[in-house]
């Protein structure tokens, strides 16, 4: 009878791990197969790209590669650099201070506050696009990198807010305590202290805003002119009602996709750290 029970747990597992493993397998071809499939392309010769029957690497050639520089590429990439670096850099440094005050401070509406946080971000985008547009017109911030700023940094602080205060909230107050009988103040407390020990969540939330700008199309297809567009509005341009330029399309995905690739491993190591790393315990 042991036996029987045995060999149908047994028998279980062995179907559980069979299914967990092809599950994991299935996502992998279904996430990395489109990838795979676009750098065999970019790698073949462009005429071969828009057939209905493509042959791999049938014809091997860096041609389709020249596009990038054909097309001035390198220009709408300074642009999403700049646009995402400078959003970036001031949404998680505002989020932060404002989730530092929200963890730690009382005042009136707080639970309010947190909680229209949450709902602005709810708000489809699309339904404040013409009242932005006719704000920017007027402020003459169309076609403009601050412009496309000044619109990201709004839309992603809510969200960064509120998952910066979360990790703060896990940080023991005993540390703060500590720091303020020792004459800190609380703007260096949050710097030296509170930020540091939230590395992992900082990172976390770097890592969310950058690939929501960097990969952002609606507002930037608006906002930003010939000069100013960045890479997803000039992918776009490869396809149109007539034509669709495979090959450019193949070559330049790959190219939007390969910034936020080296950013993710850069970066990676951080966020294994503990959040109360080298704190005491309450």
């Amino acid at each position: 009878m042991k036996r029987k029970v045995k060999k149908k747990i047994t028998a279980k597992k062995s179907v559980l791990t069979f299914l967990h493993y092809f599950v994991l397998l299935a996502a992998i071809v279904f996430f990395v197969g489109p990838l795979g499939w676009e750098l065999l392309v970019s790698f073949n010769a462009p005429e071969e790209a828009g057939r209905t029957d493509p042959k791999v690497l049938s014809k091997p050639s860096l041609r389709a590669w020249s596009y990038l520089k054909q097309a001035d590429y390198f220009v709408f990439t300074k642009n999403s650099l700049i646009i995402v670096a400078s959003s970036v850099f001031f949404t998680v440094f505002i989020g932060s201070l404002a989730a530092f005050a929200i963890a730690r401070f009382n005042f009136k509406s707080k639970k309010a506050l947190s909680f229209e946080l949450l709902t602005l971000r709810m708000v489809p985008p699309i339904t404040v696009l013409v009242p932005i547009f006719i704000i920017f017109r007027t402020l003459k911030l169309l076609y403009t990198y601050q412009g496309l700023i000044i619109l990201y940094v709004a839309f992603n602080l809510p969200m960064t807010i509120w998952l910066m205060a979360g990790f703060f909230r896990d940080i023991p107050k005993s540390i703060e305590e500590c720091a303020l009988i020792d004459g800190s103040s609380w703007f260096r407390i949050y710097w030296r202290l509170v930020l540091p020990m939230s590395a992992p969540g900082v990172v976390a939330v770097t890592i969310l805003n950058v690939i929501f700008t960097w990969n952002e199309f609606m507002f930037a297809l608006i906002i930003t002119s010939a000069e100013t567009q960045t890479l997803p509005i000039a992918a776009s341009g490869l396809m149109n009602p007539y034509t669709i330029n495979w090959a450019g399309l193949a070559v330049v995905s790959i190219y939007i996709t390969i910034p936020i690739l080296i950013f993710a491993l850069l970066i990676q190591r951080n966020l294994v750290r503990g959040i109360s790393l080298g704190a005491i315990k309450e």
